[in-house]
């Protein structure tokens, strides 16, 4: 008996000790490099350990001439499937066209800017694969994590 316990013990701590590792694991899919004119933009999750208490925002904007005007990127954050793996990606759809107030703004500082966002895109937290962006080239890809609260919050039927 004391050596079955022991054996139970060695193959419960044999089994934990990879997902104590902290060390990132290579792409498993072959995603194709950045078309001309564009820039393949990567995001390598950390492991956590309720992944479906997270989720990821994905940004995206471009750098502009800072004023006093709201504006607004009008560019679309599509997902498209890498063939033969089906492997999630997210590719821009825009031509960078910019909406926004036209309000007399007083001078800006010289050589200021500011980074006016599109559509941003909350997607599933995965820190298996890889979240990867293809954008044009003079775009920048932001992200910011979300998490859920563990306990959950009964609601009031009326």
């Amino acid at each position: 008996m004391p050596h079955s316990k022991s054996l139970l013990a060695g193959l419960v701590l044999s089994l934990s000790l990879p997902a104590l590792s902290a060390t990132p694991t290579a792409p498993a899919a072959p995603y194709p490099a950045a078309k001309a004119g564009e820039k393949r933009w990567q995001i390598n999750l950390p492991r956590q350990r309720d992944e479906a208490r997270y989720q990821v925002e994905l940004i995206i904007g471009k750098r502009l001439p800072a004023d006093c005007n709201q504006r607004r990127l009008k560019a679309e954050l599509d997902e498209e499937t890498l063939d033969g793996w089906g492997y999630p990606y997210y590719k821009v759809d825009g031509d960078g066209q910019v909406m926004g107030t036209m309000m007399s703004c007083p001078p800006a500082r010289a050589g200021a800017t500011q980074l006016v966002m599109g559509e941003s895109r909350l997607i599933r937290y995965n820190s298996k694969l890889p979240v990867v962006i293809y954008a044009p080239q003079d775009y920048e890809v932001h992200y910011r994590l979300w998490t859920a609260q563990p306990r959950l919050q009964p609601a009031r039927a009326f």
